[in-house]
């Protein structure tokens, strides 16, 4: 199992998964505490706030000898499945007169088949506040990547996983110190606004187009501080996809710039991201293409 932080892009919306190739029924993920019930809890309510982009399905799991991919859905609403399963958790605690908010950002599935084995990905991130009269603190935030591996059938690994994950942010909560909120606080709309309001304070979200360059990383992506700025850029001509170039000696046509070796590269007047599918050409909110 392989755990590691992972940020979540809303700049760019990338599309990789064609529903036709889905089985007509979806499968249900049913989430159940996994040893995450406490003792104490610093609150008796919860509210829940689901602000991801597609607020019905989750992803997708293989299913059949075929292996045909179909959606991944709960039984009921975000909200109503949050609710029911923090409920669960602290049902037998001491509990206190307070209320926390947990706000669902990402919660997805994912699965793929490989030559010995399959392999599923879990990708969780919210953030739990405490609610103070009519704003809500900051508790704390999640942002995390989950990757599993099974001979067999890695769907019930993946649900089992969601359920920790889900219940480690409850009890987190549960047992938080109210004396280390953080000194953020928030409107409702602010929350369910999130993003947006995010954006605000990162530079490349406020500027159409980023700086002519290759951005080695998100870091430098997000800044709109390309590292490096001397490439030729040209079109294949016989792919009709775009190709970089490092340039030597300062104006000779160098060797091409492999996409794993960069997050993203604007030429002056398109940016393309880069993932392991390739090069994807992209404008603020949208996917316009795939190459």
């Amino acid at each position: 199992m392989a755990i590691k932080n992972c940020r979540i892009i809303n700049f760019f919306l990338f599309s990789f998964l064609s529903y036709s190739g889905f089985s007509q029924k979806p499968e249900y993920l049913h989430l159940v505490p996994q040893n995450n019930q406490t003792a104490n809890s610093i609150f008796s309510n919860i509210e829940v706030v689901d602000t991801r982009f597609d607020t019905v399905y989750m992803g997708f799991v293989q299913k059949g000898a075929f292996n045909r991919k179909a959606p991944f859905q709960l039984g009921q609403s975000m909200n109503a499945e949050v609710q029911q399963f923090a409920n669960a958790c602290i049902a037998g605690a001491s509990k206190q007169d307070g209320t926390v908010l947990v706000n669902i950002r990402s919660f997805f599935i994912s699965e793929a088949e490989k030559a010995t084995a399959e392999t599923g990905t879990f990708v969780f991130k919210a953030g739990c506040y405490f609610k103070n009269n009519y704003s809500y603190d900051l508790m704390f935030t999640v942002d995390t990547s989950v990757t599993l591996r099974s001979m067999w059938d890695v769907t019930k690994k993946l649900e089992e996983e969601a359920s920790k994950q889900l219940g480690n942010i409850i009890k987190r909560a549960a047992g938080f110190d109210t004396i280390q909120l953080q000194k953020t606080s928030y409107l409702y709309t602010d929350i369910e606004d999130i993003d947006d309001l995010e954006k605000k304070s990162i530079p490349v979200y406020n500027v159409l187009l980023p700086q002519k360059g290759l951005y080695i990383n998100y870091e430098a992506f997000k800044n709109n501080q390309p590292t490096d700025t001397n490439f030729i850029a040209e079109i294949h001509s016989v792919k009709n996809i775009p190709v970089f170039y490092s340039v030597k000696d300062g104006y000779t046509k160098g060797k091409p710039i492999k996409t794993k070796n960069y997050y993203a590269i604007c030429d002056g007047e398109q940016l393309y991201i880069s993932t392991n599918y390739g090069i994807y050409p992209a404008i603020k909110n949208t996917m316009i293409s795939i190459l």
